[in-house]
């Protein structure tokens, strides 16, 4: 018997086979030992709206994930410590036009974590527009819309910055510093004074979840989990991210950190090896990005949590500034799990110099006055929260604890700051 499909049969069925596929992806990625994320968005990159995702819903029926439905495998398999992924999740489902919503919490850190309870809440009965469509117009509307915000802050930004620049204190450890170059005065004037010139050359961009490029520089998934950034093509821009609430509400430490990496395209004002040597002493424990597990005894609770034993330093540490043992137990679990997203980056000297620039204002810290261990106990004790010292803590942590008199010490001998380059782009 012949069976005849009408043109438009046809086309419904390829649909329906195509969304098989994709739910066929979703259910290798969740497959395993694991969850791959990625996999999951790749996937529902290629479902057009709402009705096609709605299908897709119905076919977890079939319980081949492990699940009886989206959200379920969603709380069970996504990862509390890669908030990203969650975040990446809800911005791709936004723009089918599906609604959902999770609970956010963070640790002592600062850091946000996924902490469950995800719900699709509600469907738009019109999808939103696509991103191209969007970005046609969206450089105007959002300059006009964020430039009487972030111009003021950019204008204290600069002050703080020819502030320090200006003062003498900053030039005689400049040359003190860079002692083995022997600058004549001459040069150091002339470096400083190019550093005064950039900062009035320096002009404000914003884009959000929909760019795709902005000014020539093109705008990635890092570049949309940023508050803001700078890149070295186009020395005197900064790009802030207008999707990104800031939680700490700090947009004037964002603006100081991001002019400090355009300050070093014009000269470092130390060399490399004094960052370096922050987190460097004779009991430090320089720890790899994959050496976690050998280093440090773990086990596994009933609740699946990594547990880490610590180090006679991190005893000590606990001991002297009176901190609980608890406290940098979980410190040093949360700094394991940022590394192991992005090796290398928690203790690079670029961004470590960017979080010192933050503390300073922070504590309002001038020209020639010091940071002291008293001002960060809180932040440590878990007392009170800041995005550049989490950073700093963490870099403290993966180092085994040194002695975090000492690093205040060498902190306060920098003329300010001292980058490696690594990227062309630098993220905040």
């Amino acid at each position: 018997m012949r069976i005849l499909i009408k043109e438009n049969q046809y086309g419904l069925l390829l649909e329906q086979l195509n969304i098989s596929s994709k739910y066929n992806d979703i259910v290798d990625a969740s497959s395993g030992p694991g969850t791959d994320p990625d996999k999951i968005l790749k996937a529902l990159n290629d479902i057009k709206d709402v009705k096609e995702f709605k299908t897709l819903l119905s076919m977890f029926k079939d319980k081949k994930t492990g699940y009886e439905s989206f959200e379920e495998m969603v709380n069970q398999e996504y990862d509390r410590f890669n908030y990203d992924d969650i975040v990446k999740l809800k911005d791709r489902l936004k723009s089918l036009g599906v609604i959902v919503s999770f609970r956010k919490s963070e640790n002592n850190l600062g850091q946000n974590l996924f902490s469950g309870n995800f719900k699709i809440q509600s469907y738009l009965t019109r999808t939103p527009k696509t991103s191209r469509q969007k970005n046609s117009l969206h450089d105007k509307e959002l300059y006009e819309r964020y430039i009487n915000t972030y111009e003021p802050l950019l204008s204290q930004a600069k002050k703080y910055w020819i502030d320090w620049l200006s003062n003498p204190i900053t030039k005689e450890k400049f040359i003190k510093n860079w002692s083995d170059k022997n600058y004549s005065s001459d040069d150091v004037n002339n470096i400083f004074k190019n550093y005064l010139n950039s900062l009035n050359k320096l002009k404000l961009f914003f884009y959000n979840n929909f760019t795709e490029t902005i000014n020539n520089v093109d705008i990635g998934d890092n570049e949309k989990r940023a508050y803001a950034f700078v890149s070295n093509g186009v020395p005197n821009n900064i790009y802030v991210n207008s999707s990104i609430e800031n939680k700490n509400n700090n947009k004037l430490g964002t603006m100081i950190h991001e002019i400090q990496h355009l300050i070093y395209d014009i000269h470092p004002l130390n060399p490399d090896v004094k960052v370096g040597e922050l987190f460097v002493n004779k009991n430090t424990k320089k720890i790899g990005p994959f050496d976690f597990f050998n280093d440090f005894s773990t086990v596994y609770n009933d609740n699946h949590k990594i547990n880490y034993s610590l180090s006679q330093n991190s005893i000590k540490t606990s001991k002297l500034y009176n901190v609980d043992y608890a406290i940098l137990q979980n410190l040093l679990v949360n700094a394991t799990e940022v590394e192991k997203k992005n090796p290398g980056y928690s203790c690079n000297e670029n961004e470590k110099m960017s979080n010192i620039s933050g503390i300073r204002k922070l504590f309002n810290i001038k020209p020639g006055q010091d940071i002291t261990v008293k001002m960060l106990t809180p932040y440590i004790k878990g007392q009170k929260k800041d995005i550049n010292i989490s950073w700093l803590l963490i870099c403290w942590a993966l180092k085994d604890f040194p002695d975090i008199s000492e690093i205040v010490n060498k902190i306060n001998q920098l003329a300010y700051q001292d980058f490696q380059k690594q990227n062309n782009t630098r993220l905040v």
